[in-house]
């Protein structure tokens, strides 16, 4: 079961995960001369689930180690939105701290501005960091707020993580 979880790994995917480090280092070098905390790094994927490493382009997991740096104590859940060219779709990450509810909860605060949840990718590190990946339609008149609203949903989220309060995602989160 453990294996199943991603916490115990072949040797052949810490060979994956190192090379995958050491290429995310070299893209983090080349943009914009970027210091890279190399425990950070290696903390960072050595937790991630194999399916992750499997799973998620090299560009993806540069940006989402960068978000995983946003993460503080009083900032416990970032988001980054990802639009694709001629497509009816936008890609919503949220990279948070794992709490009870969040991949529900969030949900929930996509369903609750009418964005039509097309595909979701969940990962969730053995030290407890989620990676939670939406594909989602969005109605043509939030687009040009979406940043607001990936704001407001991760304020709404850090207050749920902190006070354990069950949302009303019915009512709206503005």
């Amino acid at each position: 079961m453990d294996e199943l979880r991603g916490i115990k790994r072949d040797t052949s995917s810490r060979v994956q995960a190192q090379h995958l480090m050491d290429q995310i280092t070299e893209i983090l070098h080349q943009k914009d001369n970027q210091r890279i905390d190399r425990a950070a790094l290696d903390h960072f994927f050595s937790d991630m689930p194999e399916r992750y490493l499997r799973s998620v382009s090299l560009d993806a997991a540069v940006n989402h180690f960068l978000l995983s740096t946003q993460i503080t104590n009083d900032r416990r859940i970032v988001s980054r939105v990802d639009t694709f060219e001629d497509s009816n779709y936008i890609e919503v990450t949220f990279l948070a701290r794992d709490a009870p509810s969040l991949f529900s909860n969030l949900c929930g605060a996509l369903a609750a501005k009418q964005f039509n949840i097309l595909s979701a990718q969940i990962y969730t590190s053995a030290s407890g960091e989620a990676v939670d990946i939406f594909q989602v339609e969005v109605p043509p008149v939030f687009m040009d707020d979406i940043d607001g609203i990936l704001t407001r949903i991760c304020a709404t989220m850090e207050k749920i993580m902190r006070t354990g309060e069950r949302p009303h995602w019915s009512r709206s989160i503005d």
